[in-house]
């Protein structure tokens, strides 16, 4: 699958602001950043 340039900006975003800093080290979820992308562009599979 390709996306578009807004969709890969998307993805980068949403991969840092869903970030958690934990004892100091910042943790990104790829499930989390998925999920958020789903919800937002339909994408038939």
């Amino acid at each position: 699958m390709v996306f578009t340039q807004e969709q890969n900006i998307f993805i980068v975003e949403s991969y840092f602001r869903n970030g958690h800093l934990v004892d100091g080290v910042w943790q990104y979820s790829v499930q989390t950043c998925s999920a958020e992308f789903l919800q937002q562009h339909s994408i038939d599979t």
